[in-house]
């Protein structure tokens, strides 16, 4: 899965919460921070946007060509400092570069407007040897700032790069011998791993060298994990979502539902700050998600390690990413002409109650308007789908058109386990 939305927050010394989400429109990147009143939990008027550009090389080599550096992932972190936050966001492209920005000395923690769209530019870029599906930005102490950026590539390896200009070696952390990874958390000082092999590996961090224990009892490949309150949640192209223990790493509850015998794609998982809800994308009717697939974003509950079904949310067009922003309020990454969906979620007497807020959400508002100002055309998928060919595998992705598909070889050839 690409990873092509995530969020960070952090609560600051004065009573406030920054919340930032950075997102990919093709090969677009933006970031939106806002600040909450941790009492009222009222946004405040602050708001800043910025658009991660290429190096000012290649962008202004790309606006020659015209071609299309489309991004394969992006993160972002946000950490307390002396003068309010360090914000840090960290991009990869299809030309393998990974472009890392900081962009936290335009953020004036004192300012309550609304600020323009602000070009930044990367101050660090690494060259990756293959494409990058995730990032994770870590440090070895919580009270410390970033210290580097961990990516997972199509070959099943997890590499750190340093955030810092006179740092520029790499170090591989661990990799999966055969299988492509499709997520990557570091948590609570483990980093999990998963992949096309049906498994989450949970190793030690950073000696990850030493596996702790996996997570096992997927069917088919895991396209998506979250981790939150020491419980994981997977979602499965076998159609189910899985809870797990993070302590004892065993399965406490499932949820099918390719029970009725349909088709279910579960693209992207996610869970609230609290743990207690799971939102999940669930593309219906096809093998392979198109146009006209039907999607739907489902909200389950989990209490006392079950997982109950509490609604289910017709989207318009197909999700791409989705991520909790506070325990009722869920941010969707969708086709154009939306590309961002707001749905602010409440209970009324033991009911879920979803509100559809996406015309009054300032992150909505931003990215639409971006997005349909430079006409983006958003890809169909965010979903890598690989076949066997003989002794070479194919990565294909579907491309801007939904027709057509890109096929990737890797030049190393390689058997990889079904």
């Amino acid at each position: 899965m690409k990873q092509f939305l995530q969020k960070s927050t952090v609560k600051t010394t004065d009573g406030k919460t920054v919340c930032g989400i950075v997102t990919s429109l093709n090969d677009h990147a933006y970031v939106i921070l806002w600040v909450t009143e941790c009492d009222t939990k009222k946004n405040l008027n602050a708001t800043w946007t910025f658009e991660l550009c290429p190096s000012k090389e290649k962008e202004l080599s790309e606006s020659k060509t015209q071609l299309k550096n489309e991004i394969q992932c992006c993160c972002i972190t946000i950490e307390k400092s002396e003068k309010g936050v360090k914000c840090f966001c960290g991009v990869s492209r299809f030309d393998k570069s990974l472009s890392i920005y900081d962009f936290s000395n335009e953020i004036d923690m004192s300012c309550d407007e609304k600020s323009k769209v602000k070009n930044i530019h990367p101050y660090l870029i690494h060259v990756t040897e293959r494409k990058v599906i995730a990032l994770e930005f870590f440090n070895f102490n919580k009270n410390e700032e970033p210290f580097a950026i961990a990516a997972a590539d199509l070959q099943g390896d997890v590499t750190a790069y340093p955030l810092d200009n006179n740092m520029k070696k790499k170090r591989l952390l661990l990799g999966h011998t055969t299988s492509i990874l499709t997520g990557i958390k570091i948590y609570n000082g483990f980093i999990y791993t998963s992949d096309r092999d049906r498994k989450v590996r949970v190793s030690f961090f950073p000696n990850t060298f030493e596996i702790d224990g996996y997570l096992l009892g997927h069917s088919d490949y895991i396209s998506s994990f979250d981790i939150c309150d020491n419980k994981c949640v997977t979602c499965s192209g076998d159609g189910s979502i899985r809870l797990w223990d993070c302590n004892t790493y065993e399965q406490v509850s499932l949820f099918d539902f390719s029970k009725d015998g349909s088709t279910n794609i579960l693209s992207n998982v996610c869970m609230n700050p609290n743990g207690q809800l799971v939102a999940v994308v669930r593309l219906l009717g096809k093998e392979e998600p198109s146009d006209d697939s039907s999607s739907s974003i489902e909200i389950l509950e989990e209490s006392s390690m079950t997982m109950t079904n509490l609604q289910s949310i017709s989207c318009p067009v197909t999700p791409l990413g989705l991520t909790f922003t506070s325990n009722t309020s869920l941010i969707v990454l969708a086709l154009e002409p939306y590309y961002f969906l707001h749905y602010q979620l409440s209970k009324d007497e033991g009911i879920l109650q979803v509100e559809n807020i996406s015309s009054i959400s300032v992150p909505c508002q931003i990215i639409s308007h971006l997005g349909n100002t430079s006409s983006i055309k958003m890809p169909r998928s965010n979903l890598l789908w690989s076949h066997l060919e003989g002794d070479t595998h194919c990565n294909q992705f579907w491309d801007n058109s939904g027709i057509q598909m890109k096929i990737e070889r890797d030049v190393k050839k390689k058997k990889y386990n079904k």
